[in-house]
């Protein structure tokens, strides 16, 4: 009888218990959206009643157009230095391209050229699964974007807690493009994305 009523009470806590993020912690987002609270949530999917509560509930991946006065200048190509060739260490900077890089915007001289849109939600109710996003990005002055920056916001209860440029010590996924686009204000892009879950990796297409 007592370990029947042991594994009752278990069996009540979980439906009262909520997972929650560390928000403190995340200075370096993992893969710069932070959907490792997604992964736990998962392997605790067993033992969480219907009715649990999950806390944060949902996060945002939030994306912003970006001109940056130097900061792209670390992807640009050497060709060659002091009679070297640098062929092999401009081949690494193109694969780096591909990547969100960690970076604290708010230390770079910057200037951003759009409005920040939602370009991916996730519930984190769901079971992890591959996810999709498309959004529209209408331009607001005229320029060169040659970044677009990412982070993640989530929902706590009421509240949205933001992990973005205009948040003090936090860094955001920078993508540092490989051509510039030139844009004018007014001007609309769509974005798409793709998460992959099995790897947590995401891919951005950019139409202009």
């Amino acid at each position: 009888k007592r370990e029947r009523k042991k594994k009752e009470d278990a069996r009540t806590r979980v439906q009262y218990n909520c997972l929650k993020e560390k928000f403190a912690d995340i200075l370096v987002p993992s893969r710069f959206v932070s959907l490792h609270f997604w992964y736990v949530r998962e392997e605790l999917h067993e033992h969480l009643a219907p009715s649990a509560t999950i806390i944060p509930s949902m996060c945002h991946l939030l994306v912003q157009a970006v001109h940056f006065e130097q900061l792209h200048l670390l992807r640009a190509p050497v060709h060659g230095t002091s009679g070297f060739d640098m062929k092999a260490f401009d081949a690494l900077h193109d694969d780096l391209s591909d990547h969100d890089t960690p970076y604290c915007c708010r230390e770079y001289a910057h200037t951003f050229l759009s409005a920040p849109v939602v370009l991916l939600a996730v519930n984190f109710h769901d079971r992890v699964a591959d996810v999709h996003g498309k959004t529209t990005m209408q331009l607001t002055a005229d320029g060169e974007v040659n970044a677009f920056v990412v982070w993640s916001e989530f929902r706590v209860k009421e509240a949205w807690v933001s992990t973005g440029p205009d948040v003090p010590y936090c860094k955001q996924g920078v993508r540092l493009l490989r051509r510039p686009i030139a844009v004018c204000a007014g001007q609309t892009l769509d974005l798409t994305v793709e998460f992959a879950a099995s790897t947590g990796d995401f891919s951005y297409t950019v139409v202009c």
